[in-house]
């Protein structure tokens, strides 16, 4: 139920999640949805995120581990990981967290928690493959990275390119260096 929930948020949002929607996808008896998740759509929702968030922290750590030496091969390689998602997907999905964090109404404050711990939880994993940054620079770095990674979801659907990958992915590369020599400079300031 988690997986198909996931992948309703990841189409449409919270809207394309209506528990009807859930368990046509999951095949699961409704009763099992309302068992597991007594809350309903906003409870499965929560943990939907919360367990991709998980799935994705794995993935971008075992793929960009071992690029760590080198950041601007970081920030290629998440791009990287960003288009390939897009490309299998035919453009279809993009990251729950921010299909979600667009349907948000201002009183959604638990969702609001579990699509900002979605992109905290990416990040931490994005400050630490980025180790030989300055630790100054890490933690904004990586919060660029994810903001960027939301702004290249949304173009890349509606172009339908992955363009906006290969150019949020390369852009960011080249302000590696800056980063390192800003630091130092920031630090006599």
């Amino acid at each position: 139920m988690l997986r198909a929930a996931t992948r309703l948020l990841r189409r449409g949002g919270l809207a394309a999640a209506g528990v009807n929607r859930i368990v046509a996808e999951s095949g699961a008896p409704k009763g099992s949805l309302y068992h597991f998740f007594p809350d309903g759509k906003d409870q499965i929702a929560r943990e939907a995120l919360a367990a991709y968030a998980e799935r994705v922290a794995a993935r971008v750590r075992e793929r960009l581990e071992p690029m760590m030496g080198d950041p601007a091969a970081v920030v290629r390689g998440f791009f990287a990981m960003g288009a390939e998602a897009a490309r299998r997907s035919d453009y279809a999905l993009s990251c729950p967290a921010g299909a979600v964090a667009l349907d948000l109404e201002p009183d959604d404050a638990e969702l609001r928690r579990a699509c900002d711990g979605v992109f905290a939880r990416l990040a931490d994993e994005l400050v630490a493959v980025l180790a030989v940054l300055p630790a100054a620079r890490r933690a904004p770095f990586a919060g660029l990275m994810v903001s960027t990674m939301q702004g290249a979801y949304i173009r890349a659907r509606a172009a339908r390119s992955l363009a906006p990958f290969d150019e949020a992915g390369e852009q960011l590369a080249l302000l590696v260096p800056t980063l390192r020599a800003t630091t130092t400079q920031g630090n006599r300031r």
